[in-house]
C-alpha cells in the first residue's frame, strides 16, 4: 500500500519519507526505531538524579517572563515541585508559552536535569498534562532516525496507522519451528519492535527478526549454489596439467 493512502500523508510528506527509502506501508513497518524513550513515574525533586532525564510534577509558581538576547527569545519561570523544592525552567524561541501556560495548574515536566550554581534547572523540557503523561508511564516510546522536515513523532503516527490498515504478511515460519525455538509470530515481532510492552518483549522480537534474517540469507546462498550447479558453464576449463595446478 502506498504511503499516500494513509491519513495525513500527502505528496509532500511522502517525498520526505522517500528520503528514508520508504515508499509503502510495508517498507515503513520494516523501518525500525533507532532507540526508545522509557517513561517513568514522576519523582520528587529531592530524589531526582542530576545529569539525567527525569520527570517531575509541579505547579508554575512565578511570573512567566520572556526576554530577547541577540535575537534569541528566552522564556523562563519557576516550578514548585510536588514533594518540595523549586525548579527553574528555561525555553528558547518559545515565547507563546507565556500565553499558553497557566499558573498554579499541575504539569509534568520531563527533561535533562542540571545543577547550575545553587539552582536546579531544566532547559527545553517537555510538558504534559498529568493525565496524558500517566498514559505513557511504563511504556517504551520509539525514536526513529529522521530527515529534515520529518519528525520521529510523525513517523510514529504513520506506523501506528499502518499497523491498523495494512495487515502483516503471513508468517513464513511454520508453527512447529516457532514453538520449538520459543519464537513469537512475525506480526507480534513487528508490533513489539515499534511499540514494545517492555524490554523482555523487545529482546524476544529482535531475536525472532534476527533469526529470519539469517535464515533467508542461508536459503539465498543455497539457492544460488543450486542454480550454479545446474546451469551451463560457457567457459569450461579443459583438464590439463596446468588446470590441476591452478
Amino acid at each position: 500500500m502506498e504511503l499516500t493512502a494513509l491519513k495525513g500523508i500527502g505528496e509532500k510528506t511522502a517525498r520526505l519519507f522517500e528520503k528514508l527509502h520508504i515508499r509503502t506501508t510495508a517498507e515503513l513497518l520494516q523501518y525500525y526505531p533507532r532507540d526508545y524513550e522509557y517513561f517513568r513515574e514522576p519523582v520528587a525533586l529531592a530524589q531526582a538524579v542530576v545529569d539525567e532525564v527525569v520527570a517531575v510534577s509541579g505547579q508554575i509558581c512565578s511570573t512567566i517572563a520572556t526576554k530577547h538576547v541577540q535575537g534569541l527569545s528566552i522564556t523562563s519561570f519557576e516550578v514548585a515541585c510536588e514533594g518540595g523544592g523549586a525548579l527553574h525552567m528555561t525555553y528558547f524561541n518559545m515565547p507563546y508559552l507565556k500565553n499558553s501556560l497557566k499558573r498554579e495548574r499541575w504539569y509534568v515536566f520531563r527533561g535533562y536535569l542540571q545543577q547550575k550554581g545553587s539552582r536546579l534547572v531544566m532547559e527545553q523540557a517537555k510538558m504534559y498534562k498529568p493525565e496524558d503523561y500517566g498514559k505513557m508511564v511504563g511504556h517504551m516510546m520509539p525514536r526513529y532516525a529522521t530527515t529534515k522536515g520529518l519528525s520521529s513523532n510523525s513517523i510514529t503516527k504513520a506506523v501506528r496507522q499502518s499497523l491498523t490498515v495494512d495487515p502483516i504478511l503471513e508468517d513464513p515460519l511454520p508453527g512447529k519451528i516457532l514453538e520449538a525455538n520459543g519464537f513469537c509470530t512475525l506480526e507480534d515481532a513487528v508490533r513489539q519492535m515499534h511499540f514494545p510492552d517492555g524490554k523482555e518483549s523487545l529482546v524476544k522480537a529482535r531475536g525472532r527478526l534476527v533469526f529470519d534474517e539469517f535464515l533467508f540469507f542461508i536459503l539465498m546462498l543455497r539457492r544460488m549454489r543450486e542454480e550454479i550447479q545446474v546451469s551451463d558453464n560457457p567457459y569450461p576449463m579443459i583438464e590439463v596439467a596446468q588446470t590441476s595446478r591452478l
